[in-house]
């Protein structure tokens, strides 16, 4: 599951609608019960390493994780609205979106 996750991790960070870094979250997790190697390498990674440990200590995101996601959710939300989908569709798509955004905006931010 780990592996998995690192892999979907790769490609949200390739991909500017999908996320990343929840990906190695999820990743951090499976490989806290099963490889510490993994984990310690994940935990230690230059660039997505800050952020596991914020949320696994705090629960947090930093100002500009919360601006890429919610710009990304913003993009997200633009296609949808463009989409052929139907109103249900769009409705649907809509109150996902919102949730997701208001989660993420009320994350604190760590401490510094």
């Amino acid at each position: 599951m780990g592996i998995s996750c690192v892999i979907l991790g790769v490609i949200g960070v390739i991909l500017p609608v999908m996320p990343g870094t929840i990906f190695f979250i999820m990743a951090a997790y499976f490989f806290g019960r099963s490889s510490d190697k993994l984990e310690s390498w994940l935990l230690s990674h230059p660039k997505y390493g800050p952020s596991i440990v914020n949320w696994r200590l705090y629960k947090s995101m930093s100002r500009a994780a919360k601006k890429a996601a919610l710009t990304g959710m913003l993009v997200g939300f633009i296609f949808l609205m463009i989409s052929p989908a139907g109103r249900i569709g769009k409705s649907c798509g809509t109150l996902f979106i919102l949730s997701c955004a208001i989660y993420v905006y009320t994350r604190p931010e760590p401490p510094q």
